[in-house]
C-alpha cells in the first residue's frame, strides 16, 4: 500500500455508517458484514476498520442501539484496530461495552461542534458591545476554556483515566 511507505496510516470503513437524521442507524442491511469486513482488511491491509453496528452520523432521532454481537464477530474475524463513527449520542454504558468488544476509536463530531458552536456564540454574544476592534483574538481562548472541561470529562468517563 503507497500510504504505508509514506508512513501514513490508513482508516477504512465497510457498511454504510450513513445519517441519523434518516434512520441509518435502524438499517441492518447497511451494517457491516463480518465476512465482508475480514475480506475487506485482508485485500486492503487498512490500519483501522470503521464499522457500521447501529451508528451513524449526527443526531440521532432515537436513542441508538449498537450490535454488539455483530461487533463481537467482526472483531473475532478481523485483526485491526476498530472504530466507531458516529459516536455523538449513544449512551454511555453502550460505548463502554463496545470498547471492550473491540472498539479502538471513536468520534464525537456532532457532540464536539454543538459545543464548539455554542461557545462562538456566548463569546460573541458577550463581546457584542465590546469595541476592542482586535477582540476576535481572544475567541480560541475563551473557546478552548468552554471545550477543555467538557473534553477532559468524556475522556475521564470513557476512557477510564
Amino acid at each position: 500500500m503507497k500510504a504505508h511507505s509514506l508512513n501514513v496510516c490508513v482508516e477504512g470503513e465497510i457498511g454504510h455508517v450513513g445519517l441519523a437524521k434518516e434512520d441509518a442507524d435502524s438499517r441492518e442491511d447497511l451494517y457491516t458484514k463480518p465476512e465482508v469486513a475480514k475480506k475487506f482488511c485482508d485485500e486492503t491491509g487498512v490500519d483501522a476498520l470503521a464499522v457500521s453496528i447501529g451508528n451513524a452520523h449526527g443526531e440521532y432521532k432515537s436513542i441508538p442501539k449498537l450490535d454488539i454481537k455483530r461487533l463481537e464477530e467482526i472483531h473475532d474475524m478481523t485483526d485491526v484496530p476498530l472504530v466507531l463513527h458516529g459516536g455523538s449520542g449513544i449512551p454511555d454504558d453502550q460505548l463502554l461495552i463496545a470498547f471492550s468488544k473491540g472498539i479502538n476509536k471513536f468520534n464525537l463530531g456532532t457532540e464536539f461542534l454543538g459545543r464548539y458552536y455554542s461557545a462562538m456564540e456566548e463569546y460573541i454574544n458577550v463581546n457584542k458591545y465590546n469595541s476592542n476592534p482586535v477582540k476576535i483574538i481572544d475567541l480560541p481562548e475563551y473557546v478552548q476554556s468552554r471545550l477543555q472541561p467538557y473534553l477532559e470529562n468524556r475522556l475521564r468517563t470513557l476512557c477510564r483515566f
